[in-house]
């Protein structure tokens, strides 16, 4: 690191260098950078922002899920408190264009797969449907398809399929070699462009993005992976995905 900033005539703020060191065992290294004549020790941390996203020393992003969880709460509570009067069309505007996006940011990333972070996310959308009054005493999924909402887990999985057909197809300049690789098509289930799934051991592995979006896409049809454009996907997959009544509660994801 010292060496590339050199090469580039850039100077480290030594200050704000730190250190994280991955996985379930627990180490002491101590990593130091020489500045003139002295080594200064830089600091290891257990977590750490990076572009709006907070990474954790086990990836099980929960530290980000409490975070995601708790700003959606409070703009819902500003919401409710600034509206005398709330009906399905005004939520169902607000909490899209307010709330969700802050649900949602960056899940191809951080997703959760700890079942306490997956229910404290959902539970934002949970207790905002509820505070609807004449839909509040319907169950969730009447609430979400009321609606026209899904659940957010539903989201997710869509957004991470939206996300490798742009990697697949180039629309994001990504070497997807060093993350996908295709499989040989065998069978008549499923599509001709099936991926490879690496057998892994550990949940942070078996959950990053590149592994727990390969089932869903080995399991769609030719038309929805062979779609020409990111809205046609986006559209054949939705009404795949309602056809089969996978994930989705509503008719307007």
């Amino acid at each position: 690191m010292v060496k590339l900033a050199e090469n580039w005539l850039m100077t480290l703020n030594l200050t704000k260098c730190k250190h994280m060191e991955i996985g379930n065992n627990e180490k002491t290294s101590q990593y130091n950078i020489r500045n003139e004549s002295s080594n200064i020790t830089i600091q290891k941390v257990s977590t750490e922002k990076d572009l709006g996203v907070i990474i954790d020393e086990k990836l099980n992003f929960s530290e980000q899920a409490n975070i995601a969880a708790q700003k959606g709460n409070r703009i819902m509570g500003v919401i409710f408190k600034s509206f005398t009067y709330m009906d399905q069309h005004i939520f169902r505007t607000l909490y899209k264009s307010l709330v969700r996006p802050h649900l949602e940011y960056a899940t191809t990333i951080w997703s959760p797969f700890l079942q306490k972070d997956i229910i404290k996310i959902e539970n934002v959308q949970r207790r905002a449907t509820k505070r609807i009054k004449n839909i509040k005493d319907l169950s969730y999924e009447d609430r979400l398809r009321t609606l026209g909402l899904p659940t957010l887990e539903y989201r997710r999985k869509r957004c991470d399929l939206i996300q490798l057909y742009k990697i697949i197809n180039k629309h994001d300049k990504i070497v997807s070699d060093t993350m996908f690789s295709s499989r040989p098509y065998q069978s008549t289930r499923g599509n001709t462009h099936k991926l490879f799934k690496r057998q892994v051991r550990l949940n942070t592995t078996k959950n990053a993005f590149s592994n727990r979006v390969v089932n869903h896409w080995n399991a769609l049809p030719n038309e929805v992976v062979n779609a020409k454009s990111i809205n046609s996907f986006k559209t054949q997959l939705n009404k795949y995905w309602k056809t089969n009544n996978k994930f989705v509660l509503s008719e307007h994801p």
